[in-house]
């Protein structure tokens, strides 16, 4: 997995308005091809694998690991000013 130092920046905004330290990435069912997951902020779980990355806290359920480690995570902004996280590197079968 890759955070960019933008998205860490928007991340890290976040976290310190909710007073959560640590970017979570959760099972949500199974999906058509692969599991479906998410993204939260909230605390690692039991079970979770746990790791820093960019200076980020990260769990991630072990159901999606083998996922999530492909993905980059980035920031990016359109001429309104309005932006968000845009995540790349993660190819699902499902249309």
């Amino acid at each position: 997995m890759v955070i960019t130092d933008q998205a860490k920046a928007y991340i890290e905004k976040f976290m310190e308005e909710s007073g959560v330290n640590t970017l979570r990435f959760v099972f949500e069912g199974a999906g058509c091809c692969s599991p479906k997951w998410g993204i939260a902020l909230a605390e690692a779980e039991e079970g979770d694998i746990t790791e820093t990355i960019n200076g980020i806290n990260i769990a991630i359920d072990k159901n999606v690991l083998e996922i999530v480690q492909q993905i980059s995570l980035d920031f990016e902004e359109n001429e309104e000013g309005e932006g968000g996280l845009v995540i790349s590197g993660y190819d699902s079968c499902c249309s």
